[in-house]
């Protein structure tokens, strides 16, 4: 802890100018130094200061006092917010009751950043990717919940491999993981119809897809593009 005497007017006008720095306080400070002094308690002295009259004071000048004071400067995509500097893509977002949020699309298209034909594409690869997580999503089948990702396949074609070589009937029973992390028990053939069910559920999906795809293609404005929903 150091105790740091600051010449008082100098505070004033945001400048630190130090008379003294004690490792303890000096209870008659202004009796030594003058009554123009005025104390600081801390570790470090902060680089840009502010006087508070109501306390006779110092504490660390704020972002905007700063700007104020001109003894930093804000670039034209920076802004203050709850005293942190942030910066922002002037382009894409925009200051909202003091929040960088994203432009909207039709404010993007409005100031030319985006044409209608870009915005098409970027709502394609959103229905690509809700596509994916809907058939990667988990499947009911028999009353349970099966895991049936890209990644799982090899599970199931172990089965149906030892179902076509005759090394098992469909009657053979195989516990399981369910995607609740439980383990019981399937025959071989049960557990076929699990990726039977897969790929009827992915076919559909990819109906789906094609559907709201045309749907797309066929948009005039940003708001008919917004209304395409895939629930």
């Amino acid at each position: 802890m150091h105790y740091i005497y600051l010449d008082k007017e100098k505070a004033k006008e945001g400048i630190a100018l130090v008379v003294a720095v004690l490792e303890e306080q000096n209870k008659n400070y202004k009796k030594d130094y003058g009554e123009n002094i005025v104390e600081f308690i801390g570790e470090d002295l902060p680089h840009y200061i502010t006087y508070v009259e109501e306390t006779d004071s110092v504490r660390e000048a704020t972002e905007e006092e700063k700007v104020a004071r001109q003894q930093i400067t804000l670039e034209d995509n920076q802004v203050i917010i709850d005293n942190i500097i942030y910066t922002y893509n002037k382009q894409y977002q925009k200051v909202v009751n003091n929040k960088i949020v994203d432009k909207t699309i039709k404010e993007l298209i409005e100031e030319g950043i985006l044409t209608l034909e870009e915005v098409k594409k970027i709502k394609r690869e959103e229905l690509k990717n809700i596509r994916h997580e809907k058939i990667q999503a988990n499947i009911e089948v028999h009353g349970e919940m099966f895991q049936v990702r890209d990644s799982d396949k090899e599970n199931f074609d172990d089965v149906k491999l030892m179902l076509d070589t005759e090394e098992i009937d469909e009657d053979y029973k195989k516990h399981w993981i369910l995607a609740d992390n439980s383990v019981k028990p399937f025959t071989a053939q049960q557990i076929i119809d699990v990726w039977k069910a897969r790929t009827a559920r992915k076919d559909n999906i990819f109906l789906q897809f094609g559907k709201l795809s045309m749907e797309l293609e066929a948009c005039q404005t940003v708001e008919e593009i917004e209304a395409i929903k895939w629930e």
